[in-house]
Formats: structure tokens, sequence, C-alpha cells
């Protein structure tokens, strides 16, 4: 009896074991998958962008030109037989907030890739995180140039793609030389600053004065003042979307508008719409406009509006990269046949996408992407394309 009773504690104590190795390995099974963004059915990947703050009024188009690639991912299959799934952040256009943002997307929902439209003083506080990562940053909107991370990939408009071949076109087209420069006071406009001073004076031109206020800024009194003295022939705007609406009302009140040209390099379709009236003879230099003729953009608003709706924000340059963005991604993973980083970047320049904006592709060297670029010109609250000036190279952009 005694020798049953010590064969019976051994058997069970055999079961339970089993149990537990059973169930430590699932454990470390979902460990694994959670590290890498990647579960039994699906794949998750982070989209930070402002949806509240002064940038957020470019957040929803955004985050909607993203799901849309998802979705056409999906529609064909998915990812490594696979669907993907969109985990959001709200950067609040904060540095603070989208750092945080960032960190809760890689550590607690461990996405292999994160994807975004924020301010360059956020992109600042959220790019060091990846520097020595095992994930991937897409930074998918214009910005100042200059920056260069192993890690990240960049969708959006250089002022060497957005300025240099336009602004003498502008000079030349408009009949004038003098400038007068109006931006918020972070890295974005100061940096493009200094690229609009050097274009100007390498064709003649002088930048007669520059201003800088606070983000979320919206009494323009003493600048305008400032402006009507000057008498500039061309004002380079570097103002976000709402600080850019409340610059226009009191230009247009000041009677500053049929003596001066203003190129604004951040407001989009949206924006203009909010502007009405005053919105009239804006110029605007971008790598997309809404209504552009292409069969492959036609395409692509007849999808927008047919998934988000009629009233949803109209995508725009600004969103734009992140659809391309999420596509040129996809590709590569599949390439890779991974969602491993190393086998990740490494087919990243190897592959393109053909969207709205027409082929996307990274260079292998700067990780940034060759774009169109087109300046348009607001006629009766649409945009018309003025000048088409081709695919513009970005050039090196801070690779050591």
């Amino acid at each position: 009896m005694k020798k049953y009773l010590i064969g019976l504690l051994l058997l069970l104590c055999m079961v339970l074991t089993a149990c537990n190795s059973e169930s430590s390995t699932e454990t470390v099974g979902a460990e694994k998958a959670n590290a890498s963004g990647n579960s039994e059915d699906t794949i998750k990947i982070g989209m930070l962008t402002a949806l509240s703050g002064t940038a957020g009024s470019y957040g929803e188009s955004t985050f909607n030109s993203a799901q849309l690639a998802v979705n056409e991912i999906n529609a064909n299959g998915g990812l490594l037989g696979k669907q993907v799934e969109i985990v959001k952040g709200d950067s609040a256009s904060d540095p603070n907030t989208a750092n945080e943002q960032a960190k809760s997307l890689l550590t607690n929902e461990k996405v292999p890739a994160l994807f975004s439209q924020i301010t360059s003083a956020d992109r600042n506080a959220v790019r060091p995180l990846f520097d020595n990562s095992e994930q991937l940053f897409f930074y998918d909107v214009l910005y100042e140039g200059g920056d260069y991370s192993d890690n990240m990939f960049v969708a959006g408009e250089v002022p060497e793609q957005q300025l240099e071949p336009v602004l003498p076109y502008i000079m030349n087209e408009y009949k004038g030389s003098k400038w007068y420069i109006v931006g918020e006071d972070y890295v974005w406009p100061h940096e493009t600053s200094a690229v609009v001073k050097e274009v100007v004076e390498a064709n003649n031109g002088e930048v007669l004065e520059e201003k800088y206020v606070p983000m979320g800024h919206s009494d323009y009194t003493s600048i305008l003042t400032s402006i009507k003295a000057t008498k500039p022939d061309f004002i380079s705007l570097e103002l976000n979307a709402g600080a850019a609406i409340s610059f226009m009302k009191q230009f247009n009140e000041f009677g500053l508008a049929k003596d001066i040209k203003v190129i604004a390099l951040a407001v989009d379709e949206n924006t203009v719409e909010a502007m009405g009236p005053n919105a009239e003879g804006l110029l605007l230099s971008a790598s997309y406009f809404y209504d552009m003729p292409s069969d492959a953009n036609k395409t692509f608003t007849t999808a927008y509006t047919d998934t988000f709706g009629e009233d949803a924000p109209k995508p725009n340059f600004i969103t734009m990269g992140s659809y391309d963005a999420v596509h040129l991604w996809a590709k590569a993973v599949e390439e890779a046949g991974s969602l491993e980083i190393a086998a990740v970047k490494e087919k990243l320049p190897t592959v393109s996408f053909d969207g709205p904006r027409g082929t996307i592709q990274f260079s292998a060297d700067s990780h940034h992407a060759a774009l169109p670029i087109f300046l348009g010109e607001v006629n009766n609250g649409a945009v018309d394309i003025v000048k088409e000036f081709g695919v513009i190279d970005p050039s090196k952009q801070g690779k050591k």
C-alpha cells in the first residue's frame, strides 16, 4: 500500500511538471511574439501623429492615409500570412508627450516599426529611442533636412526638394527679389529659413527681415506692421496650420495681399479650406496635391473617400508620406521574409511603390525618398498646379 501511494505521488508530480512546462512554453512563445509586435494572427505597427495641439489638424488625415495602406495590404493577403493592425499615439504637438507615446508603442506594444507625422521638435525627442533599437522609425513629413539615423527612413520633403528648385522660379515668374520670413520658434522654421536665405541670395535676392513667434501664436499685428513698412515682394511663411490661418486672416485685413506674394511651406488643402477667401493667391510647394489628375491619384482619392467618407479631411502632402512609407515597409518585409530589423533595412532601399505621388523609393545612402515637386497656387479656393519640377533628389542628408 505504501509503494502504491509513493507511485501515485510520483505520477502526480510528473503530470504537474508537464503542465508547468507546457504553460512555460506558451508564455515564452507569447513573449517572443510580443517582442516583435507580432502575434499568431496579427502584426502591429505604430502610428504617432499630432491628433491635438498646434499641428493637430494634420493628424486625422495622416492616420487615415496610413490606415488605407494597411487596408490595401490586408486585402491582398496581409503580411507574412498575417493581418496588419495600427496602434496609434497622439504626440499632442509636444516633444515630451511625443517621447512618452513613442516609448509606449515601442515597449508596451512592441511594434517593429513606428510611422510618424510629427513636428521636428517632436522628432528630435523621439528619434534617439531608435538609434540602438531593434525597431524602425519612419518620419513621413517635410522637415528641415540634415538628419540621418541608421534606423530612420524619411518620406517627406526636405529644403533641397521643396525650396531649391522653387524659389528661383517664383522670383523670376512673379518679378521680385525682396523677402520677409515669418516662422514659429523651433528647429524646422529656423533651419528652413537658413536655406531660404541661401537660395534667395544665390539668385541675387535679399531677405529683409525674419521674425519668429511661439507655437500657437495668434496675434501678428506687430509683424504685419513691420511687413507693411518693409515692403517685401515675398513672404516665406513657416507656420503650422492654426498659426497660418490666423496670419493669413490678419495679412488680408492689413490689405497686403495685393502687393505681396506668400509661399506657405506647411499649409495643406484642408488649411486652405479653413482660410476661405484669405488663402486666395497663396503659393504652396509640395510633392502632392489632392486634385492631381493622374490615374493613380484618382484611384487613391476614390478609395479614401469610399473608406472614410466625403466629410473626412483630405489627404495632402503633409500626410501622404505615411501612406507610401507603410507600403514600402510592407514590401521590404515581404522581400526579407521576416520582421527582423537588419533584414528589412537591407531590403528597404531595393523596393519601390507606385502610388499617388508616382514611384517612391528610399535612397540607400541618405534613407530619404526622392520626390516629385509641384508649385501650386490657390485660385477660387482650389489649388492649381502652376509648375512641375520633376523628381528631385534629397541629397546626402547628414550621413557621415
